[in-house]
């Protein structure tokens, strides 16, 4: 049996062929009857009836199957008018099938109800919406696709919607289609991945600094190692005013890649000036004059400056001469190696690099006169004198200079010529009182004690402050058997220095070499005070009292005498003697 098609009833069918009973009377030819027809008996008809309209009684007779298959047929036609009632239901009804979505370079679809794994980096791109039914060939126009919470992304297809969420804020969403009068029509769900390098990226996206650093720490939760995501989030907390967590960070890019120039010279920034750090700053500015070639002479000696502030010598030589590897040129961090090599007694270095300075600057007498005191004090003289004479070359008429060669002269037992410079010196500045006083000692070396007292005059009357300057008048004095001007030099000397203990006891003998007790007697007093425990002083300031005349004065000392020391026998004998003297009186 045929099928009917869409819209055509099982009765239209049936009347393509031969109408039942009723084409005999139209002139056509009668049917055939099947032969099981043709074989059965035939029957009796009831009684006839009164005459009705014509019709043949004969095709009635055959009409019993038929009606049977007719039957059957509408049965047939209104299960199928059902189908198709149900079919046009299914077929009118506006509902989603599957979005159709680009991912990256791959094109995905999803039903309702699905989830897509959307990477950050791929983008989100719609591409269409395909319906059931009918709809699928005409899209109704009415018809909203949008990520759910964000409206700017409503029917916004070919274009990529990822810019437009925030995943600092949720990972997870949801692509409606809705339909008039917000129909729900279906939804399908977005889970977004993201890496490392999607959040460092989403970071340069936002604006807000706090969305920033979520997104950045959320970079270094995924991948502890990244160096960009660090130093980016250290860059963020230093805009912030956030220094340690800054340079947190930026220790942490160190520690992954100890040539990262960036995070080293930030770290240099923020422990400039901070003392607590001195030695991590020194170990920063060395590893990044290593990765910095071009500016390694000036990071070294900032290294080496450091260092030596803080008392640190060995490394500050060593910061220096990596200063000068880098650039031999470099006359600051050469000087510094001068200095400290000066001061550790390695005049030998000292005068290495002297020369070496002297290469670039070969008229600086100042160079010349160090270089000269250094191998002084190497005692090679000679080398010495022909220095200092480079720098009287340089700078002519300079006392100094002359004072310089004399000194040398006189180290290199050449007495003469360094009378002669001294002098000469003198006629140039004669209120050098340096010059004077090494004249003065030079000539009395010399034997010629009268001219040196001259000299030493001169020096103490340029400058009276100086100490040393009277000793040496005072001595000269007193050697020369001028005790009076002797005593008057010295008092003149404590008069100045009242605790100087040298000066003290000279005055109090050479007061004693004048007969002149009672000045003597203060001397004495003086050096009892500054020495209270001495028995020296105190015995003869006893025998002073009892040579002027004061016998309780006198007992009394030598009474002090013996508690210091009670076993002194002088001072015991004398104390008896003295209250014998007392008693008798």
């Amino acid at each position: 049996m045929k099928r009917s098609r869409i819209g055509q009833r099982p009765s239209d069918r049936k009347q393509r062929g031969a109408m039942m009973g009723l084409d005999d009377e139209q002139g056509e030819a009668p049917r055939r009857m099947p032969e099981y027809e043709q074989a059965e008996p035939p029957r009796r008809m009831p009684p006839v009836e009164p005459p009705r309209p014509p019709f043949r009684r004969a095709g009635a007779k055959k009409s019993g199957p038929m009606r049977s298959l007719f039957i059957a047929a509408l049965v047939l036609a209104a299960a199928a008018a059902g189908a198709m009632l149900a079919f046009s239901g299914n077929i009118f009804a506006l509902r989603v099938d599957h979005v159709e979505v680009q991912l990256g370079e791959t094109i995905a679809t999803a039903a309702p109800g699905e989830t897509l794994d959307v990477a950050y980096a791929g983008g989100l791109i719609c591409k269409r919406i395909v319906y059931k039914g009918l709809y699928r060939l005409f899209a109704p126009s009415s018809a909203v696709c949008m990520i759910e919470g964000v409206e700017q992304s409503a029917n916004r297809f070919n274009e990529d919607l990822v810019p437009l969420l925030v995943p600092e804020q949720q990972l997870d969403y949801r692509l409606v289609i809705t339909g008039g009068e917000q129909q729900n029509l279906g939804s399908v769900g977005i889970r977004l991945t993201m890496t490392a390098a999607d959040w460092i990226a989403r970071s340069e996206q936002v604006s807000e600094p706090s969305a920033q650093v979520v997104c950045l720490e959320k970079a270094i939760a995924l991948d502890p190692d990244s160096q960009d995501a660090r130093v980016a989030l250290g860059r963020l907390y230093e805009g912030r005013g956030e220094r340690a967590k800054a340079a947190q960070e930026y220790e942490a890019v160190v520690k992954i890649n100890p040539d990262h120039a960036g995070a080293i010279r930030s770290l240099v920034r923020f422990y400039e000036g901070d003392r607590t750090k001195t030695a991590r700053l020194i170990e920063l500015y060395d590893r990044l004059a290593r990765i910095d070639t071009g500016a390694a002479d000036g990071l070294y000696f900032k290294a080496g400056e450091l260092a030596r502030k803080n008392g640190q010598t060995q490394s500050a030589i060593e910061m220096y001469r990596k200063a000068l590897d880098a650039n031999r040129g470099h006359i600051a961090a050469r000087q510094q190696l001068i200095k400290l090599y000066d001061a550790r007694k390695e005049w030998n270095r000292a005068a290495g690099n002297t020369v070496v300075l002297l290469e670039f600057e070969p008229k600086n007498a100042d160079l010349r006169l160090f270089l000269s005191q250094m191998y002084m004090n190497m005692n090679n003289f000679d080398a010495a004198l022909r220095e200092a004479g480079q720098a009287a070359r340089l700078r002519p008429g300079d006392a100094a200079v002359l004072l310089h060669q004399g000194m040398l002269a006189e180290k290199a037992k050449k007495p003469k010529d360094a009378i002669g410079f001294y002098k000469e010196a003198l006629k140039i500045d004669k209120r050098n009182h340096a010059v004077c006083n090494n004249l003065a000692m030079l000539l009395e070396k010399q034997g010629n004690r009268k001219e040196a007292i001259t000299w030493y005059r001169q020096a103490v009357a340029l400058s009276p402050s100086n100490i040393g300057y009277h000793i040496n008048l005072a001595d000269a004095y007193e050697k020369n058997g001028q005790f009076k001007e002797a005593a008057a030099a010295y008092e003149a000397l404590v008069a100045r220095d009242k605790k100087n203990k040298k000066a003290w006891e000279a005055l109090a003998v050479l007061q004693e070499r004048a007969k002149n007790p009672h000045k003597a007697l203060a001397a004495y007093q003086a050096l009892s005070g500054l020495e209270p425990k001495n028995t020296v002083w105190l015995l003869k300031t006893a025998g002073l009292y009892e040579q002027t005349g004061n016998v309780a004065k006198a007992r009394d000392t030598y009474k002090a005498v013996l508690d210091i020391n009670p076993q002194h026998a002088q001072a015991r004998k004398k104390y008896v003697e003295l209250s014998k003297k007392m008693i008798m009186q």
